[in-house]
Order: structure tokens, then C-alpha cells, then sequence
């Protein structure tokens, strides 16, 4: 802790500890004051028969206050200029009261709820760091039982250009992502279909690479979310897809875009409405973002039961949800790829 958290802490406590003090000296008062004053469920009655007195008392009170006050202080003065630190002084100022009260009664904890945590998931991450394994071509493998566990992906738009896609499979790629389109952020809200996309899903699939998709919304009513999904089963086609459909939830980045007015509970209902239209179409619904996405944009207890895939390239795993892709690099390299390309490892096939 730093200087001026720690002198802001001890400001607290003496601000506490002044209130105990002076609420205590004023119940020590009132046990030997019996004569003038009176203990009635709880209140304190004053008793006013005799005016002198009363004033007396009064005067007393507000010495024995002032008296615990300065001793506080002068105590907390001391064990600040001896170098202890803020928690060792309310410690020797309160003693085991401090510890008592720090813990709840057997009977408080039997009764007390968990609190609600702003990251809850029906199902956590349970991938272990320490098994992934960074190959000399800096590219993740998750290792199983000594085993390699995971499966190379990629995903890929015109932004990727034209892909040779033999290359691409020599390269030990197992399975792409292709893009099917977006709508467009300004408040048109144009539907795009990606220029590639057929290109790309049929050089993948004649060179063996199983075929997943996505498709980047600015969906924002459940409306426009349901005309993206029937978009994208129209694109598919007769195309075999083993591999997830996914809605890409992002946050458009460095622009003002349609969806951030949404609230989290808007966003996800466009999530159920394209994710439910792609699954009643025989395909796997999934759900792409990153951990704002996740954490902020949309609510996933309310949609675990899809496929999470998530984007997170820090060079490590902190998503706290059970996920099936990660993708943890925007600039990979893959023969057959002349730009940058997403690469993510599944870990599981389909």
C-alpha cells in the first residue's frame, strides 16, 4: 500500500473510531448516572426534576467525550510516528473486538447469501496456462495428457485477399472461419455480403479444411437480428458446414456505430434471435467477442448454452467462462495468406 492510501486509510479509522469512542463514553456515562438518567428500551431518558443537576450531568458528558476523543488520538499520533502501519494501529486500538466483529457468527454465516458476482458463469474456464505450448513458430497447442489437444484455425474475410488455399492446408491448418458479411454501422444499417465468401468456403472445403462462419452484426432490433441470420443460412447454402455459425458481437472500434445505444439485455436478445434462427437451420450457433464483449456488452448466463468463442490476444487465457475457440492472435502468418490472419486453436472438432 502507498503513502497516501495508507494515511487515507488512517483518516477512516480515526474518523471511526472517534464515533466509537464518543458513543461509548457516552453508555460508560450513563451506567454511573443513574440518578438522572433512566435506560427505557433501549432510548435514553433524561431525567429533568432536578435543573442543576441535569446541567451537571450534561457538562460531565461532554468532558468524558472530549477526554476519550483526545485519548484516540493521541494514541493513534503515537503509533504513527513509531512507523506501525494503519492496520496494526486499528488492530492495537481495538483488539479482539476487531477480530470478532471481522468474522461472522456460525448462525450469520448459515444465513448470509453469496454475494453476486459481476463475472457468473454455469460453467467455468477450466484450461489449465501451463499446458499450452508455444511452438518455435510462435503459434498455441493446447497439450492433453501429453497429447496435442487443440486444433489449428483461422478466420477469413476479402480482407485476406486471395487465398491458396492448398498452401493454407499444407500449413496444417484444420478448419476456417469464413466471413458471410456484416451491416454496415452507420444508421442505414446496409447489409454486406462479403465479395470472398464463396471463394473462400469452396478452396477451403476441396482442400479438406472444415468450414465454420460468422457474420459481424449491427443488428439492433430482434427484427434486423433475424433478417442477419436468414442472411446468412440464404449465403450457406448446400455448402457442408461442420463447424459453428457465428455472430460476431464486437464493439466497433474508434467510430460511432449503431448498437451503442443497446443495453446489455438489447444486445443479448439479438444474440437468442440469430443464434436460435442458425440452430433451427441445422447448424451450430456461436457467439464471437472478446472479454468486454462478454463482460459488458451482452449478458453470457443467459446464453451459455451456445458455443463461446473468444478473442483474447495478451498472451494469456483470463476469460473466466468455459469457451470451445480462442483466438489469441490478429497477426499470424499462414502460407498461402499474403496479409496477417485471426489464428485460433478449438478444442474441440465438429
Amino acid at each position: 500500500m502507498n503513502k497516501k492510501a495508507n494515511n487515507y486509510l488512517v483518516i477512516m479509522i480515526v474518523l471511526l473510531l472517534v464515533v466509537a469512542i464518543i458513543t461509548g463514553a457516552g453508555l460508560c456515562y450513563l451506567s454511573w448516572a443513574d440518578d438522572y438518567n433512566l435506560i427505557v428500551n433501549g432510548e435514553h431518558m433524561q431525567n429533568t426534576d432536578n435543573p442543576e443537576d441535569s446541567a451537571k450531568n450534561e457538562q460531565d458528558f461532554a468532558n468524558a467525550k472530549e477526554e476519550g476523543r483526545q485519548e484516540v488520538l493521541d494514541s493513534i499520533k503515537e503509533n504513527l510516528d513509531a512507523n506501525i502501519s494503519a492496520e496494526d494501529i486499528l488492530n492495537n486500538l481495538l483488539g479482539e473486538d476487531r477480530a470478532d466483529a471481522s468474522q461472522p457468527s456460525e448462525e450469520a454465516a448459515q444465513t448470509t447469501e453469496a454475494p453476486t458476482l459481476e463475472w457468473e458463469s454455469p460453467s467455468a474456464n477450466t484450461v489449465n496456462m501451463t499446458q499450452i505450448n508455444i511452438t518455435t513458430d510462435g503459434e498455441y497447442e493446447y497439450i492433453r495428457d501429453g497429447k496435442v489437444a487443440s486444433y489449428k484455425g483461422i478466420d477469413v474475410s476479402k480482407y485476406q485477399g486471395d487465398v491458396d488455399w492448398k498452401k493454407v492446408a499444407a500449413d496444417g491448418v484444420k478448419y476456417a472461419f469464413v466471413r458471410v458479411g456484416c451491416r454496415g454501422y452507420g444508421s442505414s444499417g446496409t447489409l454486406i455480403k462479403d465479395e470472398k465468401f464463396h471463394r473462400n468456403v469452396k478452396g477451403a472445403l476441396e482442400q479438406g479444411i472444415k468450414v465454420g462462419s460468422y457474420f459481424f452484426t449491427q443488428a439492433i432490433t430482434p427484427e434486423e437480428a433475424l433478417e442477419e441470420a436468414e442472411l446468412v443460412i440464404e449465403e450457406l447454402g448446400e455448402y457442408e458446414i461442420t463447424y459453428p455459425v457465428a455472430i460476431d458481437v464486437e464493439r466497433v472500434q474508434d467510430a460511432t456505430a449503431r448498437q451503442d445505444a443497446l443495453t446489455a439485455e438489447e444486445r443479448t436478445e439479438i444474440c437468442k434471435v440469430f443464434c436460435e434462427k442458425i440452430k433451427e437451420a441445422g447448424y451450430i450457433p456461436m457467439i464471437y467477442g472478446d472479454n468486454e464483449t462478454f463482460e459488458k456488452l451482452i449478458i453470457p448466463q443467459e446464453l451459455s448454452e451456445y458455443e463461446f468463442w473468444i478473442c483474447e490476444t495478451g498472451g494469456t487465457m483470463t476469460f473466466p467462462y468455459e469457451f470451445a475457440v480462442w483466438q489469441y492472435s490478429h497477426k499470424g502468418r499462414v502460407s498461402g495468406i499474403n496479409t496477417e490472419t485471426n489464428i485460433s486453436i478449438a478444442l474441440k472438432e465438429w
